[in-house]
């Protein structure tokens, strides 16, 4: 894509909802388009007067999957239409609301995020999930995209593990779009990690891996 064609796909990058492909091409595009960096940075200051603006207070668990879905039915091709400008504010209200401010400031010094794509041991997937966390802040929050549906007695479990060492990072479930939160204490990977994944397992987690990862990020 060329740098006009990139610059309709800010706003999708912006929160995530850009395919593995487009991912790509915008990061090499920021390199070379000055204009997409600019836009970019219009983005990230609309969230952080957003999420400094509006007061936290917990939305209902689905809404994350409910506007999600919106904005990958309505996102662009061409020129930013109304509708998509509007699903986008509506995802960053959501990013206030569910008291993870902090994630504006992922560009910061000591801002950090990992992305986790569909693991090669799991089932072909499109599950997709982000950790995002800062050494300024208590919590850190895992973000859960496309994950399969579960059973009623089952749950999903995030894990840090360092060498033969497994931490278990919290438990959480997904809404009917496959969407889901986990927050859990920053410092739990504050020290050097090889791998973060997601298992499937029984509903309130079990005390190590059961069964293949659903996402997984490892160092190279």
């Amino acid at each position: 894509m060329n740098c006009d064609e990139l610059l309709d796909l800010i706003p999708a990058y912006r929160i995530g909802a850009t395919d593995p492909d487009e991912t790509r091409q915008i990061d090499e595009g920021l390199q070379r388009c000055p204009q997409l960096a600019a836009e970019l940075a219009r983005y990230e200051a609309v969230t952080l007067a957003l999420a400094r603006g509006v007061p936290q207070t917990a939305p209902p668990p689905e809404l994350l999957g409910n506007l999600m879905t919106a904005a990958r039915q309505t996102r662009p091709r061409r020129r930013i239409p109304a509708a998509w400008l509007a699903a986008a504010a509506l995802l960053l209200v959501f990013i206030a609301l569910n008291n993870l401010y902090w994630i504006t400031r992922l560009n910061a010094e000591r801002g950090r995020e990992l992305r986790l794509p569909t693991a090669a041991e799991g089932a072909a997937t499109s599950a997709t999930a982000r950790v995002l966390w800062s050494a300024d802040e208590g919590e850190a929050v895992l973000i859960a995209v496309d994950f399969p549906p579960l059973a009623a007695d089952a749950s999903y479990q995030a894990w840090v593990r360092r060498g033969e060492n497994v931490a278990s990072l919290g438990v959480f479930r997904v809404d009917e779009q496959g969407a889901g939160t986990l927050t859990f204490a920053a410092e739990m990977l504050r020290e050097p990690f090889d791998i973060v994944g997601v298992t499937r397992e029984p509903l309130g987690g079990s005390a190590g891996p059961t069964s293949p990862p659903v996402v997984r990020w490892q160092k190279q």
